[in-house]
């Protein structure tokens, strides 16, 4: 096995700190690094993923970040041609004032293009659009031996699927080319209503989806009784110019700036606790005074509302904290749903962001989504009685039919993998077809035996 020394060792996590690996690490400015060494080796974007799947503890990390160019766009039809390591931001930056936008979009926009395929990112238009993969038309894939191929639907579509939401483990995406959504402004014409409870706004999410392009609700998931799964539904579409008040209309494609405000420490891990949580979802559930509301947003704020705070992460201190997020489908999810809430409220692991989505088709052999509903959770990691419940919710859910996504994953246990996933079988002959000495390994494939 190659000696790699020349990567510098550093302590890497996910986006939410837990958990952490150690991990030799090293840019990739020359493709050649890659596939030079002789062991386990993963591609890391900009960190922005949830869990132990962007890091390698048994051999290097790989980060792409310098692999950022914006190779090409066509005006017209908006397709775009782009080095994988480009993160979002830098997309829409170029893409905006010309009139695109992301066709699908996760919760953060400095994750990179590469990342969002490799976890198959779905957004608040899933329900109508699907995962980012609907939009990919074709990749450049760059292997452990130092072989690089095309995939596409068309061309080698089994390392395509496998690929998009593949983790990173089926290569390296070298550049990928996918297609925009045209739009007119820069805005988003919003439909606030507010829920009393769970039933309310499941009603809602499935009440004629097509009217609104993108729809999620925040939900409080500390409320109980009558009140469980209270929620504000956020609904909305592009807004078109004559929909743009007077005063916004001469410059219609304005991109976003920078944060506003930066958490320069780790709060107190007692800062986060019942009490708090259950005091900041009040507050939050009753800002919004009138049942409905409209106005008009900038996608910024609409799409990415943590990202005008730099480092929010540290919010749970150094501890890190956990995103639970599974998809039930419709004929059990009431029931799931309404155990999963009980569940956390009444273990007092509440959270202040708790969102609930409706899921449309299914993607790839590794893909998350479902037809169904969706419900993810943030909660600080606060030791082993959080993990032996998630451990519990994790049958619940297999038992109803769900999954757990795993590129948010940071503990689940492998038994509930083959269940959860029906086609992973699928998907391994085609990781040994394309990597058959499995070099591409990371922290949770080995936790999860995902290539073994």
């Amino acid at each position: 096995m190659t000696d790699n020394s020349n990567a510098d060792t550093q302590i890497l996590s996910g986006w939410n700190r837990f958990p952490v690996g150690k991990t030799g690490f090293r840019e990739v400015d020359d493709l050649f690094l890659y596939y030079r060494e002789d062991c386990p080796r993963i591609v890391r974007g900009n960190g922005r993923s949830y869990g132990d799947s962007s890091f390698c503890t048994e051999g290097v990390t790989f980060g792409m970040l310098p692999r950022n160019r914006l190779l090409s766009l066509n005006e017209t039809t908006g397709v775009l041609r782009t080095e994988a390591g480009a993160t979002l931001d830098e997309i829409l930056r170029a893409v905006v004032p010309r009139g695109w936008f992301l066709p699908v979009t996760p919760g953060t926009k400095f994750a990179t293009l590469g990342g969002c395929i490799a976890c198959d990112v779905h957004g608040k238009n899933h329900h109508l659009c699907g995962n980012i993969s609907s939009f990919v038309d074709s990749l450049t894939m760059l292997f452990p031996d130092g072989s690089q191929t095309t995939c596409s639907r068309e061309v080698k579509p089994d390392l395509f699927w496998a690929t998009c939401g593949g983790l990173g483990l089926s290569g390296m995406i070298v550049d990928a080319t996918i297609r925009l959504k045209k739009i007119e402004t820069s805005y988003i014409q919003v439909r606030l209503d507010k829920c009393q409870n769970l039933d309310a706004v499941m009603a809602l999410l499935q009440d004629q989806p097509e009217k609104f392009h993108y729809s999620v609700a925040w939900m409080d998931c500390l409320a109980r009784g009558k009140r469980l799964g209270r929620s504000i539904l956020m609904r909305g579409d592009h807004s078109r110019r004559e929909d743009l008040p007077a005063a916004l209309r001469a410059t219609p494609f304005v991109t976003h700036g920078d944060a506003q405000i930066s958490l320069p420490f780790d709060l107190p891990g007692a800062a986060l606790n019942p009490l708090s949580v259950k005091l900041f979802n009040a507050a939050y559930y009753h800002k919004l005074r009138a049942k409905t509301q409209y106005h008009t947003q900038h996608y910024d704020p609409y799409f990415y509302p943590l990202d005008g705070i730099g480092h929010w992460n540290r919010l749970y201190g150094r501890r890190g904290y956990l995103q639970y997020q599974c998809v039930l489908p419709y004929e059990t999810a009431r029931a799931g749903l309404a155990y999963l809430l009980d569940a956390f409220s009444g273990s007092g692991n509440g959270s202040f962001l708790a969102v609930l989505k409706t899921m449309g088709e299914e993607a790839g052999p590794l893909g998350f989504p479902k037809p169904g509903f969706t419900l993810a959770l943030d909660m600080p990691a606060s030791g082993a009685p959080l993990l032996d419940l998630l451990d519990r919710i994790d049958q619940e859910v297999t038992d109803l039919g769900g999954r757990v996504y795993l590129a948010k994953d940071s503990r689940m246990k492998p038994v509930w993998l083959p269940r959860m996933y029906p086609r992973l079988e699928e998907w391994r002959s085609v990781i040994r077809k394309y990597n058959p000495q499995s070099l591409s390994q990371s922290h949770l494939s080995r936790r999860l035996g995902l290539t073994a």
